[in-house]
């Protein structure tokens, strides 16, 4: 996990910086989600959530890379989501990730509720981003982002070993430097 965050830190760092003719742009995406969780010991459950995310659009040339013209983009989210079991479970959480098509990244999460005792958890996350209304790959546009995703869970430690399954839709209002 401790890698994965070095080699994400290190791409956002190294890939502006390596491309002075790049034009960069910055969003900010917020909205909530509803979706289904399924886990080790739940059948299904309700899952809502508010997530933020901040992102840096990158767009250029280069002459290096084959093709020579890219655009992708990198994001870092936030938030809460609420898992509707028998005692409610919040999980707040952060995740950073890449968009080439469709949005991959990673996370870390608190899991807290009464009958689960608070653990650590780690998530994959992917999403396809429905237009109008972000920027992706080079077109511009504002307004709504209808996003399904799939999210698996792993609780961490000495407690960890149960696995979640998430899959819902993101509803976000995206604003932005160039949008």
């Amino acid at each position: 996990m401790r890698r994965t965050i070095h080699c994400l830190v290190a791409l956002a760092v190294l890939l502006p910086a390596t491309d002075a003719m790049a034009e960069n742009s910055t969003y900010f995406v917020i909205g909530p989600s509803v979706g289904m969780v399924h886990g080790t010991r739940i059948d299904s459950a309700a899952a809502t959530s508010v997530d933020a995310t901040f992102g840096l659009h990158l767009e250029g040339d280069r002459s290096w890379v084959s093709p020579p013209r890219y655009s992708f983009m990198l994001w870092t989210s936030g938030g809460v989501r609420l898992w509707h079991l028998d005692d409610m479970a919040a999980v707040p959480y952060v995740e950073a990730g890449v968009n080439l098509f469709l949005n991959v990244g990673g996370g870390y999460g608190y899991l807290a509720s009464g009958k689960h005792s608070a653990r650590h958890t780690a998530h994959l996350f992917v999403g396809a981003p429905i237009m109008p209304a972000l920027l992706f790959w080079g077109m511009k546009a504002k307004g709504l982002l209808f996003e399904p995703y799939y999210r698996p869970t792993w609780t961490l430690g000495k407690q960890g070993g149960e696995t979640f399954h998430e899959w819902g839709l993101l509803v976000k209002y995206a604003f932005g430097s160039d949008l």
